[in-house]
């Protein structure tokens, strides 16, 4: 049974202390503990471990120069499959924890932001670097391998939403906003967008690349529709399919691979 409504879920493919992969879900709620659930294990009643966050009792009195867990909801996770003892969340206590899944402890925390923290992604290739996106209207590149981790820069006009690195060159972003913009970035360009792009008329609620196709992307949005886009080439979403779907809301897009 979870303390609370999962808000973010990710999947593991690793087992502290063991020899094989795992099959593990980290799964994010209102609370600031993240739980680590072993699928593998059938009605289970407790999670394999969790990642503890802190009380607001302990808040008190605490060393603000200290990390030791988040202190309000966790809303975004992602595994590092490169450092696979490495998970991150982000919080709305606006920072990032990179957690030691070897140790069920903190291991970083990543700060700058002045909101929520709704949405990460490792780059793909690169072990050190996390992509970040918060609801303080900007987008943050990480270099983990410095103790106080630097970070490149980005705004836009909303709050972030949805993150997603190109499939085809590492070298470029989107960012999806709750006004329903789809940006693209170059992270050589460290002052602009590439592109700007009113792809929904309400919030973007996902954010996919195809596995099988390459240069394709999927946006999904509070407004009902589903949208498909070829960045094949210039790295710049052209609309091919648009559908109404007959639905309330749209709340995730997700790949299956």
């Amino acid at each position: 049974m979870l303390p609370a409504e999962p808000l973010a879920l990710e999947w593991l493919s690793y087992l502290p202390g063991g020899d094989a992969p795992g099959n593990l879900v980290a799964v994010a709620t209102m609370k600031p503990t993240i739980q680590i659930w072993d699928l593998d294990l059938v009605n289970a009643m407790e999670p394999l471990f969790e990642l503890k966050g802190v009380s607001k009792k302990r808040q008190r009195g605490a060393d603000p120069n200290s990390f030791s867990g988040h202190t309000d909801a966790v809303l975004s996770l992602a595994w590092n499959p490169l450092v696979d003892h490495v998970l991150a969340s982000g919080s709305a206590d606006q920072s990032v924890i990179l957690w030691d899944l070897d140790q069920a402890k903190a291991a970083t925390t990543l700060k700058g932001f002045s909101d929520k923290v709704q949405t990460i992604k490792w780059r793909p290739e690169f072990a050190d670097q996390l992509l970040c996106g918060s609801c303080d209207k900007t987008v943050r590149l990480f270099d983990c391998r410095y103790k106080k981790a630097k970070a490149t820069a980005w705004n836009v006009e909303g709050e972030v939403e949805r993150l997603l690195w190109s499939t085809a060159d590492n070298q470029y972003f989107y960012v999806a906003t709750e006004d329903g913009q789809l940006y693209t970035f170059d992270i050589r360009n460290p002052d602009a967008a590439l592109s700007t792009i009113q792809a929904h008329g309400k919030s973007v609620t996902g954010l996919v690349a195809s596995p099988h196709i390459p240069g394709l992307l999927v946006t999904t949005s509070e407004d009902k529709r589903i949208k498909v886009w070829d960045v094949q080439g210039s790295h710049i979403p052209d609309l091919v399919l648009e559908r109404k779907l007959k639905m309330v809301h749209c709340f995730l897009a997700q790949d299956c691979t």
